[in-house]
């Protein structure tokens, strides 16, 4: 027996074989929702939607109070099912959430965004937003889920 680990004389020599060497695991994310903007109140937070391989396809945003998950079959959305997302789905406030529905452009780009209101007591709030490629024929009509964008109102 060696007193420390570093003047071991042993040593195990993996088997050569498939799981021999290194492995390296590349995950794309197809659908992606990037915020832009301060979260100050009084200003627009721009919600950049991209779904390339959907291109005229069309979106549904949503945004909750919290970050889910939600199951929708065996995919997750990460937004709470709450009645800030029921109001922005069913566009009851068009003034404060923008282009919450619409059609993907040629590339699979589309524009949605927040005008935050300029009432005191939403400071300090925070905002999930998230979108869905909705699409006929696929798993629960839904082709793709974004990540979740997260900001807080200051």
């Amino acid at each position: 027996g060696s007193p420390t680990p570093y003047t071991a004389t042993t040593c195990i020599v993996p088997v050569p074989g498939a799981m021999m060497g290194m492995k390296v695991r590349i995950t794309t994310v197809d659908t992606q929702i990037v915020g832009g903007g301060s979260g100050q109140r009084g200003t627009v937070v721009d919600l950049n939607l991209r779904a390339p391989p959907w291109p005229g396809e069309y979106y549904q945003v949503g945004t909750s109070f919290g970050p889910g998950p939600t199951a929708i079959g065996n995919r997750r959305l990460g937004l709470d099912v709450d009645d800030l997302l029921a109001l922005t789905v069913s566009n009851l406030v068009p003034s404060v959430f923008r282009n919450y529905s619409g059609k993907l452009d040629p590339q699979g780009n589309g524009k949605a965004g927040i005008s935050v209101p300029t009432v005191v007591v939403l400071v300090g709030l925070r905002l999930h937003s998230a979108f869905l490629v909705v699409k006929p024929g696929a798993l629960f009509g839904i082709a793709g889920i974004s990540h979740t964008f997260m900001f807080t109102i200051r």
